[in-house]
């Protein structure tokens, strides 16, 4: 749910042009990919494929995901790609505010998803 708040934070920060916008991107991206690589791992750890029945849930962690993982590599990339200049381009802000709001998009969806199950 973190990740949820970071990533809007990061959007607004991002759309207003706040200075401190890329500290909201860094935090979202490190904390999203931690999440998802310690749920990936406990879910491997406890077995929940072997002792439970999914059913459509199964989807998350074989399609979202690795989807999600995918969405953290490319933030992680653009932010990188900065090597130090003062700002990001206008391209690379506006793909990173793409980004970032399918991100949010796909984790409010997975949210929605998982509370009614």
């Amino acid at each position: 749910m973190l990740a949820v708040v970071l990533a809007f934070l990061a959007l607004i920060a991002l759309r207003s042009s706040w200075r401190s916008a890329l500290v909201f991107v860094w935090l979202f991206n490190l904390e999203g990919t931690a999440d998802l690589i310690n749920a990936f791992a406990l879910g491997i750890g406890f077995n929940i494929a072997g002792h439970y029945h999914l059913g459509l849930a199964w989807l998350i962690p074989t399609h979202f995901v690795p989807a999600a993982l995918v969405i953290h590599f490319v933030i992680f990339v653009l932010l990188l790609r900065r090597n130090g200049r003062s700002g990001m381009k206008h391209v690379e802000r506006k793909l990173a505010m793409r980004v970032l709001g399918a991100a949010g998009e796909a984790l409010d969806g997975a949210v929605v998803a998982g509370r009614s199950m």
